[in-house]
């Protein structure tokens, strides 16, 4: 087997809001596909405004058919939960700079996997649809997508990927459950739930999440959302990612690391102070010249280690690896999650990673 990369989009000038269908015509198995948005800020600072949150949707479909379906964020988190490596991203909020984010699919179990891929030859016309919106503070007609296919040559032809796809997006409110109905159609190999909503904790908006088959009949799960985010730190660890900021003394910022991250801040003028890991998704500056007054126009590099990628908490069915061990839903008539809200406000997906075989 040898890989090569294909050029599907190339640094091509889009609108500042818009959609764009990409035909997916590559003869060989795709083990990832990866979208690229680069944007330059305009003329004053644009904060917690990476590309990423302004990609609403990265969509695989062939026709009516759609089998991946996520956010920008959503995909970069998913991508470390299913490789263990974080996407490239240049991070900075400083007015006139770029910004950069690789938002990838991995279709198997690991980057090379030739069993689990996406074959393009399989389906009768395949698409991937990316749609975006700039914000106000991005510069105008400064946007630039590229998509690349990571395909393998001299490889079997697969037979199956595994796919993404938010099963159910609702708004919280402030207390009762959010009961979600999931599929019981093909093997589940992860279940994801995002909460999002800035400046707040995940665990403040929902407390508990609850997986369960026949009314109980069996109980996959039943965990605060705080043990269930530490299964991440246990299984998987941590990621880290830099950002360039531009603050004022007790400005707040985004980090996207969950609870129980790690801030590491070095300044780039004469000041002294740090940032305060506020909540499990924003830290605090403080930021003073030598002389103890507060400073304005700060700039910052931040490295953010954390373990809860763009806010979404997960659970894997047994070994990630092993397509035998992985939950089969078939012998069941209902399967629900049950999330149990604490707080209004928060943007939630309930999301499901399955292997699906492909039509022909």
């Amino acid at each position: 087997m040898w890989d090569r990369i294909v050029k599907l989009v190339s640094a091509e000038t889009v609108a500042d809001s818009g959609a764009k269908i990409i035909d997916l015509d590559v003869s060989e198995p795709i083990t990832t596909l990866t979208t690229i948005l680069q944007l330059t800020n305009g003329g004053a600072k644009a904060p917690n405004l990476p590309p990423a949150r302004i990609v609403s949707n990265i969509e695989i479909f062939d026709g009516g058919n759609t089998y991946q379906k996520l956010n920008g964020q959503e995909t970069i988190g998913t991508y470390w939960l299913d490789t263990g490596i974080y996407p490239y991203r240049w991070l900075c909020e400083i007015e006139l700079n770029p910004q950069i984010d690789a938002m990838p699919i991995c279709f198997g179990r690991w980057v090379g996997d030739t069993e689990y891929a996406f074959d393009a030859r399989r389906f009768v016309n395949p698409q991937l649809k990316v749609e975006w919106s700039k914000d106000a503070l991005h510069g105008t007609g400064t946007l630039q997508l590229t998509v690349l296919a990571h395909v393998m040559d001299g490889v079997p032809v697969p037979n199956k990927a595994l796919f993404w796809k938010i099963i159910e997006s609702f708004t919280s409110v402030a207390s009762g459950d959010k009961v979600v109905y999931l599929p019981c159609d093909y093997p589940y190999q992860k279940f994801g739930l995002r909460v999002w909503e800035s400046l707040m904790n995940p665990q403040v908006n929902i407390n508990n999440v609850k997986l369960a088959c026949d009314v109980d009949r069996l109980v996959i799960f039943d965990m605060s959302h705080t043990l269930l985010q530490r299964e991440i730190e246990n299984l998987w660890g941590k990621f880290i990612y830099s950002k360039f900021d531009k603050v004022d003394d007790a400005d707040t910022r985004e980090h996207w690391g969950g609870a129980k991250a790690q801030i590491d801040l070095r300044w780039c003028q004469e000041t002294v102070g740090g940032a305060v890991h506020s909540g499990n998704t924003w830290l605090t500056y403080n930021a003073k010249t030598n002389a103890g007054a507060s400073a304005s126009g700060q700039g910052a590099e931040v490295t953010v280690q954390g373990f809860m990628p763009e806010s979404i908490t997960c659970w894997p069915f047994g070994d990630m690896w092993d397509p035998g061990s992985w939950f089969d839903p078939t012998p069941y008539q209902t399967i629900r999650a049950t999330v149990t809200q604490g707080n209004a406000g928060a943007a939630c997906d309930v999301m499901l990673r399955q292997p699906r075989p492909f039509p022909k």
